[in-house]
């Protein structure tokens, strides 16, 4: 495919000018005291880090929207747990000067970057630009010292699993990325959210809860998409499992969930599904752990 078509699944349609996003990202860390750097081997599994999330029934999805968030449909999950924040750039530091490991980007020389945003429509462009990398920022720029606990950045899906087998390895715990489905009900804020259980739910009556997570799930509605292990088919919905859906056995691109409030507009952010090439990264893509019980 193009660049372009590779590009346009993460263009945020973000409605405000990309200062005021950053400035509400920076509010949201100062506020929550989000990121902070720990040591992913001692202190990750601590209750401040990993997030319990218990399991149960809900509904997943829209009644009403676009085709792939369709139809409403019934969902039911063990216990596991998420992480709170997304991962860092000191956390993802820690996994490479431990094992030398080369990220895709590193290894095709390039990622996508943020290089222009047309305020008229709220439209932000993307291109491929070489010698980017996991310690670069949206623009390219790489990081400062003080910005390692941002979330990591120019991320694919394969370097996500390889972090996740890293840490499990070194923790003796099993991390993973989430299902998406069990990225949407930690989203929702688990069964400590009522809406969790409403079977005509729609992006109108879901909306006023996009901000609040009930399980203190941080920054999974702010301007990066989080890379869950499913496989996408856009009618997967469909035909999904009841128990434990872990999305299809096959398929070209891996789901991604979360992005900028303003791309998922007019819908609930929490049901706002995603898709890319798993050897995908670019500028608004990082991830998030989960571990089952």
């Amino acid at each position: 495919r193009h660049e372009s078509e590779l590009s346009s699944p993460i263009q945020p349609d973000d409605n405000s000018d990309l200062s005021a996003a950053m400035s509400r990202s920076e509010s949201r860390r100062q506020k929550n005291n989000d990121y902070i750097i720990i040591s992913p081997f001692q202190n990750f599994d601590t209750s401040n880090d990993m997030i319990f999330v218990k399991g149960g029934k809900y509904y997943m999805g829209e009644s009403k929207g676009s085709i792939e968030k369709q139809p409403t449909h019934a969902a039911i999950l063990n216990n596991f747990y998420i992480s709170r924040y997304e991962v860092t750039v000191g956390q993802f530091r820690k996994f490479v000067n431990a094992t030398g490991y080369r990220t895709t980007a590193e290894q095709e020389k390039s990622s996508f970057v943020l290089y222009a945003i047309n305020d008229s429509i709220g439209e932000k462009y993307l291109k491929r630009k070489s010698g980017i990398n996991w310690e670069c920022d949206i623009y390219g720029k790489l990081r400062e010292p003080d910005q390692e606990n941002e979330p990591v950045l120019h991320i694919s899906w394969y370097d996500a699993q390889k972090y996740s087998e890293w840490l499990s390895k070194v923790s003796g715990k099993k991390y993973r990325l989430p299902t998406e489905a069990e990225w949407e009900y930690a989203a929702r804020g688990g069964m400590n959210n009522p809406a969790v259980t409403d079977t005509t739910i729609d992006s109108t009556t879901a909306n006023h809860l996009d901000s609040l997570n009930l399980l203190g799930m941080q920054n999974w509605d702010g301007t990066n998409w989080e890379w869950c292990a499913d496989w996408y088919e856009i009618t997967y919905y469909d035909h999904a499992k009841l128990y434990y859906p872990d999305g299809p056995p096959i398929g070209n691109m891996r789901v991604l969930r979360g992005g900028n409030p303003k791309k998922c507009k007019g819908k609930s952010l929490y049901t706002c599904r995603y898709c890319n090439y798993p050897e995908y990264s670019g500028c608004f893509i990082g991830f998030r752990l989960a571990k089952s019980e």
